[in-house]
């Protein structure tokens, strides 16, 4: 027989999870077209996001008012190096969906990235935020639309603080 150190055995107990990349939209910033949201409230839904234009960012689409460089790429930043927290479930069906808020969604947030040159653009990578955690109000439910069967959490500080603050976004 042979004799395992404990950290070792630790280690090697811990779960699956912990060996996970948790960032979920790994982009590099010069790759990225454009961030959008779009937000359900009180009020109905509420749209906003930046776009980079031929020489600089604008608000909402390329032909938007011009957006505020830097707060533009911080808010393009926070969004692209959103990390999950935790793994709520890795095998998620509809009715954990619908129970998670994940089915109606509170936000949705899209990645846009550019288009190699002479070829159509990829297809938007997409996060859909839900409920609240219960025990983590700053967090929330969250999928990737690439990877439906993995919800996570969320912090999603960074990102209601962008939504406050949008119309900072203006030059």
């Amino acid at each position: 027989y042979f004799r395992i150190k404990d950290d070792l055995h630790t280690e090697l107990s811990r779960p699956s999870w912990v060996w996970r990349r948790k960032v979920l939209f790994e982009i590099p910033l010069n790759e990225v077209q454009g961030v959008r949201a779009l937000v359900r409230s009180d009020e109905g839904q509420k749209s906003f996001g930046v776009a980079r234009g031929p020489r600089t960012w604008r608000v909402d689409m390329p032909q938007g008012d011009l957006a505020d460089r830097g707060k533009a790429e911080e808010l393009v930043e926070a969004i692209r190096l959103l990390r999950a927290a935790t793994v709520h479930s890795d095998q998620a069906d509809a009715a954990l969906l619908k129970s998670l808020g994940l089915e109606s969604p509170w936000a949705t947030l899209s990645v846009e990235r550019v288009a190699p040159e002479g070829q159509p653009a990829p297809q938007a990578a997409r996060l859909l935020l839900g409920d609240q955690v219960p025990e983590r109000k700053e967090e929330r439910y969250a999928l990737l639309e690439s990877r439906p069967q993995i919800v996570f959490t969320v912090a999603t500080d960074v990102f209601e603080t962008a939504l406050r603050r949008e119309k900072s976004l203006l030059f």
